[in-house]
């Protein structure tokens, strides 16, 4: 049953200050900035809001802080000095990696204005040991700039700050694992605007606060922002979201489709049992999803359903190829 409210305590109806409606749900867009934020400040804030520890994320490992802390140093389209079109990039790229060491060499690459490489001439070698940061140049010091320099020192400071904090896209991957149990279908094809069932107001309401509380972990000018609007109960809006639904169904049946088509032509690729079982999952969750959308809406997802058959259909072939 719809969870009746008084609609003065959501939206504002002209002239209709105490009529009941139904509301279907919660628009929902949000906006997240790169950040600097600890794990004892993450777990305070979790306390504070209520948000289950599961979603906390991993510990930050030595190996993700220094692929994080190089990869910050990289950018592109710089003005070369004296010379007209022609650009300075500068990149960073993995040379090894084994359980002992990781090996990332820092790259300078000249383009042209059509993006055409004139020279690529690694600069400077950067080595995990355990836990240790080696850096060293690999051309005389007079081939490199004051700026290289700069960059160059500044990558054991970013390391220890990556190893002690999370970022922007820890923060993304944190409320997309919450949000994802909220089973939310995207109504703008672009993606960006959330439709999320009214049962998860107040899981939509504990993100918001979230956001909120990140935006005071903030290391850009743009502040993580999140906003949502109810959605009430009409026949139009019943359709916006059965159609939203379908979309978003039919497309992710389709992509899987092509996935699990394309490892069985394969032929070289070694198919696990866990790897066909994933693929089942995914389309069970893809199921579990238009269930739940059915109910609410009291309506049959039909063509959904038609792509959803034919996905788990490919699941199986995938299955009965895995290998003894």
């Amino acid at each position: 049953d719809m969870t009746r409210v008084k609609v003065e305590n959501l939206v504002v109806v002209k002239d209709s200050e105490n009529v009941d409606v139904s509301f279907l749900g919660h628009l929902l867009w949000f906006t997240i900035s790169d950040v600097k934020i600890s794990r004892e400040q993450l777990e305070q804030i979790f306390t504070d809001i209520g948000i289950p520890e599961k979603y906390l994320p991993n510990p930050i490992s030595p190996r993700d802080a220094f692929r994080r802390a190089t990869k910050m140093i990289e950018f592109k389209r710089e003005p070369k000095e004296g010379e007209q079109q022609t650009y300075t990039n500068i990149l960073v790229r993995e040379v090894s990696s084994n359980r002992e060491r990781i090996i990332r060499q820092i790259v300078r690459e000249v383009v042209d204005s059509k993006n055409v490489t004139l020279s690529y001439d690694p600069i400077a070698q950067l080595t995990l040991r355990n836990e240790t940061l080696e850096a060293r140049y690999l051309t005389h010091s007079s081939n490199i700039t004051d700026y290289e320099i700069d960059i160059i020192d500044s990558i054991p400071d970013l390391y220890e700050n990556a190893k002690e904090n999370y970022n922007g896209k820890n923060v993304r991957d944190i409320i997309k694992n919450i949000l994802y149990e909220c089973n939310p279908v995207s109504v703008r094809p672009s993606g960006g605007v959330y439709f999320v069932p009214y049962k998860y107001t107040d899981t939509v309401e504990n993100l918001k606060t979230f956001a909120r509380e990140l935006a005071n972990f903030s290391i850009t000018e743009t502040r993580t922002q999140m906003f949502s609007v109810p959605v009430i109960d009409t026949q139009e809006q019943r359709d916006m979201v059965e159609d939203s639904l379908e979309n978003q169904v039919i497309s992710g049946s389709i992509s899987l489709i092509n996935e699990m088509k394309e490892l069985v032509s394969q032929g070289n690729r070694r198919i696990t049992q866990y790897l066909a079982e994933q693929y089942i999952d995914k389309v069970k969750a893809l199921k579990n999803l238009v269930t739940e959308y059915e109910d609410m809406l009291e309506s049959q997802a039909i063509k959904a359903r038609e792509n959803l058959n034919l996905a788990m259909a490919q699941a199986m072939k995938l299955l009965e190829e895995v290998e003894a």
